[in-house]
């Protein structure tokens, strides 16, 4: 049995402090920091499939279907080198991408450690 990897869960509103949080965090544990919302930056200006489907939602101001984003979350995931940790920034955001995920996870010895829900006012954000 391969050693578990244990995996911290960052959520909370866009500008709620999630990416500093999770900076600080990953460099402090040598941990790797994964942001979906940078994968989805990534995967938009490489016009990948993903990407132009992300692109189009997001400009018609609605969600990126819940399997693509899992796919596209899970695919990268799965690329990685694997880490000694990872710290997990807006990601999953829905029942089914939990479920995914914690499949996922069961299936590459991780293991969810913490979960972090980042607060702040309306008004800040």
């Amino acid at each position: 049995m391969a050693i578990e990897v244990p995996v911290v869960l960052l959520q909370g509103l866009p500008g709620s402090g999630k990416g500093a949080q999770a900076e600080i965090l990953a460099k402090s544990l040598g941990w790797v920091h994964v942001s979906c919302g940078e994968i989805f930056r990534q995967n938009i200006v490489q016009e990948t499939e993903f990407g132009k489907l992300a692109a189009l939602c997001i400009a018609q101001r609605v969600m990126t279907p819940d399997e693509a984003t899992t796919e596209m979350f899970l695919s990268y995931l799965t690329g990685m080198a694997r880490p000694v940790g990872l710290i997990v920034e807006g990601f999953p955001r829905t029942l089914g991408q939990a479920l995914a995920f914690d499949d996922f996870l069961a299936q590459a010895d991780m293991v969810v450690k913490a979960a972090i829900y980042l607060s702040a006012p309306l008004e800040k954000l």
